[in-house]
């Protein structure tokens, strides 16, 4: 989840935009201009708020969901390669000059990316998460003039306990004295007993 503020100043175009993602290589070498600053050659999970136009005649916000594998030198607009989600074109709010949120959720490999707490996602795709790395943001003015932010951002990670051991089936025979059974909560558990 982060909050984010993207300006354009009064006598210039929207700059290049915001980048998130989560790469296994440390970030270096930073793409400028229409790259939005992504670091070179990524390996891993990527969203852009492109917010200046490079193939069309008029700016265009868009947001793209990408799953780099480290041989994609950087980020190009209009380009299929890494693609996992159809790109989400007019995304107007993104260049309004206001805070606004977004929220990005993995799940099981499913990635979901959503805007100004809509119970709707923007873009969804689905990204294998076999790496552990780096997160960040980067962005690029390129020739204009934007002042791009982020602020309030807050990582959050569910981490599942692990399943307790069973021995089953537990046979009795007639008159056998049954051993009573025991268990321990996990550290911030409950646990609860059931007939």
């Amino acid at each position: 989840d982060f909050d984010y503020r993207i300006q354009v100043s009064p006598s210039s175009t929207v700059a290049d935009g915001i980048a998130f993602w989560y790469i296994s290589n440390p970030p270096t070498g930073f793409s400028v201009g229409g790259g939005i600053g992504l670091p070179a050659s990524p390996n891993g999970l990527i969203m852009i708020m492109d917010t200046y136009d490079n193939i069309a005649p008029t700016n265009v916000p868009l947001a793209t969901l990408l799953g780099y594998d480290g041989t994609i030198p950087g980020y190009t607009e209009g380009s299929a390669a890494g693609v996992l989600a159809p790109v989400a074109p007019f995304l107007t709010y993104i260049t309004d000059g206001t805070w606004r949120h977004c929220r990005i959720t993995y799940n099981v490999g499913t990635v979901n990316v959503y805007f100004n707490y809509s119970a709707t996602p923007t873009l969804t795709g689905f990204y294998p998460l076999t790496i552990s790395g780096y997160f960040g943001f980067s962005s690029s003015t390129g020739a204009a003039f934007s002042t791009q932010s982020i602020k309030s951002v807050h990582i959050t990670a569910l981490v599942s306990l692990p399943v307790p051991t069973v021995t089953s089936p537990v046979t009795y025979c007639q008159d056998d004295v049954a051993v009573p059974l025991t268990a321990t909560a996990a550290t911030g558990s409950t646990l609860r007993w059931f007939t």
